[in-house]
């Protein structure tokens, strides 16, 4: 019976935070290492670009990429083989329905594995949005829970899969696989560009994004609008009318304006919101992204402020001006609630900078996440 290690790809977010992981298995093992991905992961993906990453990186390691369009077709895949089963998000929630599904029919011959997939994210760190949607905790299939932090961080792992849990750290800190290039007219960054919007695939020069404006500070606001905690229309009209306002001033306080919708919800490519004059599209994957690049940052509650704090940027979230959203988990971060907010912040960003920076790294000390998170992977890779 081979040894085998099989990632489970179901929300498009999930190739984020498994690209780490399957390099860690292919350099560090010598199990058959294999992606199953559900026919809801094809689903979710309308512009096609998340199933592309997931075969470059696996293309480029050597992974085979399976779809299974049932319980039934997983259990199939898995016969005859042991070893380690993970998805990026498993819960009773029911956006995870499938792999849920999955992980209570998988042979017992696998050790199953649920890694947290975001800074809050259900059953392990929840706000009350969370709360409200999902109750105060939630249950796994899995055997073992990986979380990122600490010191009783995370709250909202139930007592009942307390003994479930281990601390690995986020797969944002472990090394970040290259995916490599084709040389040709249709090679994957151009794909991409051309479905995000940013060229068109053509057998002649493709039109790339404007050259970036030396004499413009760059700065990225983060839409998480299709998220529980901006729930109420409300909300999001609040967020897009305030963000309006920074982004018609920018311009004339030196800035240019990125705007980056969540990769999962896309709300205002979706919705097709009108943005004003000027504002450009971040819609990469966030691996892709140069984030050095932007002079500062700003989104509401989502592990995207998680990715700037790590990448040294200042960072600020944004709450409504009546305090209905949950910022309790960012403790320390500046806060964004009226229009003078968003000033204020772009002006700290140069004045004030290194004064931000060190707080925010005295937020990521006390998120107690293990000092060597690479080795917490190997381990639990070789394991079983």
């Amino acid at each position: 019976m081979s040894r085998s290690i099989v990632f489970l790809a179901d929300q498009v977010q999930d190739v984020n935070i498994i690209r780490p992981l399957l390099a860690l298995a292919r350099q560090h093992t010598e199990a058959d290492v294999m992606v199953m991905a559900t026919s809801m992961f094809f689903g979710r993906d309308g512009t096609g670009l998340w199933q592309m990453e997931l075969r470059a990186i696996c293309g480029r390691l050597g992974i085979p990429v399976f779809e299974c369009a049932s319980a039934f077709e997983a259990v199939q895949l898995l016969q005859g083989s042991h070893g380690l089963l993970i998805a990026a998000a498993e819960s009773n929630a029911k956006a995870h329905e499938a792999a849920h599904e999955i992980f209570s029919v998988a042979p017992s011959s696998f050790l199953r594995v649920t890694l947290q997939h975001g800074f809050e994210c259900v059953g392990f760190l929840h706000n009350a949005a969370h709360d409200r949607a999902h109750g105060r905790s939630a249950a796994f299939n899995a055997d073992v829970i990986c979380g990122w932090f600490g010191d009783g961080i995370l709250r909202s792992v139930g007592p009942w899969e307390r003994a479930k849990l281990i601390i690995t750290g986020p797969p944002l800190l472990l090394p970040q696989p290259d995916s490599g290039e084709v040389d040709d007219a249709f090679s994957l960054p151009r794909v991409i560009e051309a479905l995000m919007g940013e060229s068109e695939v053509t057998g002649e020069q493709p039109h790339r994004r404007p050259a970036p404006n030396k004499h413009m500070r760059p700065c990225l606001i983060c839409e998480n609008l299709h998220s529980v905690r901006l729930g109420s229309a409300i909300l999001k009209s609040g967020f897009l009318a305030q963000f309006t306002d920074f982004a018609e001033e920018a311009p004339g306080l030196g800035l240019e304006v990125w705007l980056r919708p969540h990769p999962a919800g896309r709300y205002t490519d979706i919705k097709g919101v009108a943005l004003p004059e000027g504002v450009k599209k971040s819609s990469r994957p966030i691996y892709r992204e140069d984030l050095g690049r932007f002079r500062f940052a700003v989104s509401a509650p989502s592990s995207i402020l998680f990715d700037f704090i790590v990448a040294g940027i200042p960072a600020a979230v944004w709450q409504d001006e009546y305090g209905e959203i949950d910022i309790r988990n960012y403790p320390g971060l500046p806060v964004i609630r009226k229009a003078e907010d968003w000033r204020a912040f772009a002006e700290d960003a140069e004045t004030k900078r290194e004064a931000l920076l060190a707080e925010q790294q005295a937020f990521l000390d006390g998120l107690a996440i293990p000092d060597n998170v690479e080795g917490c992977y190997v381990n639990l890779l070789k394991s079983y």
